[in-house]
């Protein structure tokens, strides 16, 4: 595939794994919580680490097919897995937010999750 979408696709991929670190850091630092993996997959802060490698892939596998219900529907997911485990209200935005900061200098990308939150 050879588009802009694509290219941001191949972009997110190549480096999820560190913006996935950079917002999640971002995001612990505004909730002023650990939110890395625990002990119990139960605790609210190891959901939002352990799914927030989605959020990327995710927002990548939208920009390939052109599809942006793809993030909408993950944001909508994301919002109920965590409520389920009685995150922080704060949570979600939060880490909506960090990742968005992520991927500021790409356009599609950054409209896909603005558009989703």
């Amino acid at each position: 595939l050879r588009h802009a979408d694509a290219d941001e696709a191949q972009v997110l991929l190549a480096s999820g794994e560190e913006m996935v670190r950079a917002a999640l850091a971002a995001t612990a630092a505004a909730l002023g919580r650990d939110v890395r993996p625990a002990a119990t997959p139960d605790d609210w802060g190891s959901g939002l680490a352990g799914f927030a490698p989605h959020v990327v892939d995710f927002l990548a596998g939208a920009l390939l097919t052109g599809d942006p219900t793809v993030v909408d529907e993950t944001h909508t997911w994301y919002a109920e897995v965590l409520a389920g485990r009685d995150a922080d209200p704060r949570a979600l935005p939060e880490l909506w937010a960090a990742i968005a900061h992520e991927v500021r200098e790409m356009p599609s990308a950054a409209a896909l999750l603005a558009r989703a939150s």
